[in-house]
């Protein structure tokens, strides 16, 4: 999942106490449950699957929906930058793009740290200002419902944000595709220049 489409994700709900540490023996299990829905998406998203990435949102209302099928779309083009820089410069190359894009991959799981309170998750440790999950219906979903209750403007600029990032980051790709780029390091020395 993208850096920035998380801090969209986390910045009104970033003020929640959690306790019990991802540590602790009784929430293992729960550790665990989270990190495969943080797998499931990013798996979906490698495969350009915009299907289950839906799934794993949670939302309340439908300018929240709006703004979530924006997210995905953001996050599907840095799937389609991260994929595209791998067939060009092998190796690591994937992996190391979506890093200097803010993608958080499964493998920063490793390093991350989840934080309960009730069917709440927060994950830390991973980049940004941490991520907020929630259980429903027995699945953790990345939980959009913090952006509230949205005016049509705040929903507009919120999608039209996504989409402007989306649309930076295909051209980047495109640039890929056309042969820019000669090595991994030019692109990524491109990355902060284009993206922010």
């Amino acid at each position: 999942m993208h850096i920035r489409t998380i801090w969209a994700l986390v910045c009104i709900l970033a003020h929640l106490p959690l306790s019990a540490r991802a540590d602790d023996t009784d929430n293992k299990a729960e550790t665990e449950a989270v990190f495969a829905s943080f797998r499931k998406y990013n798996d979906a998203m490698m495969a350009l699957d915009e299907k289950p990435m839906a799934e794993l949102q949670y939302t309340t209302n439908e300018g929240q929906e709006r703004v979530s099928a924006a997210m995905i779309q953001n996050d599907l083009a840095v799937a389609r930058l991260k994929i595209a820089a791998q067939e060009k410069f092998a190796g690591d190359a994937g992996a190391r793009v979506g890093k200097a894009i803010g993608d958080i991959s499964n493998d920063d799981l490793a390093h991350a740290r989840v934080d309960f309170k009730g069917n709440i998750a927060r994950i830390s440790g991973v980049g940004g200002d941490g991520l907020v999950m929630i259980k429903d219906k027995g699945i953790w979903k990345f939980d959009l419902s913090g952006l509230g209750e949205m005016d049509e403007q705040q929903i507009q600029r919120q999608i039209a944000n996504h989409r402007a990032r989306a649309a930076r980051t295909d051209a980047l790709t495109d640039e890929i595709k056309a042969g820019k780029y000669e090595s991994v390091e030019e692109l990524i020395a491109e990355i902060p220049r284009r993206m922010n």
